[in-house]
């Protein structure tokens, strides 16, 4: 379910799935939002990209991270010989 957002509500968006950015909502026509940034300029946006707070906009962010791998990844072969003959 979706948050109801009204004019005036305060938002926040994740723009290419890394950075949150904080605006004010000026407009509302059905699913479309116009979202003003704090900074500057605006756009608009489909209500589900907006989170109503900076945890939930960090938390969509974090479920996005690949998981990391068990185990260590493996360096170059290629360097790893190149090292045991300098070293030999």
């Amino acid at each position: 379910m979706l948050p109801q957002y009204k004019v005036g509500d305060i938002a926040y968006l994740v723009e290419s799935n890394r950075f949150i950015r904080e605006g004010k909502i000026t407009y509302i026509c059905g699913d479309i939002v116009t979202f003003k940034f704090i900074e500057h300029g605006g756009t608009k946006v489909k209500a589900h990209r907006l989170f109503p707070t900076e945890e939930a906009a960090q938390s969509y962010i974090d479920a996005l991270k690949p998981p990391l791998p068990d185990q260590p990844v493996r360096s170059n072969t290629l360097t790893e010989n190149c090292l045991r003959a300098i070293m030999t």
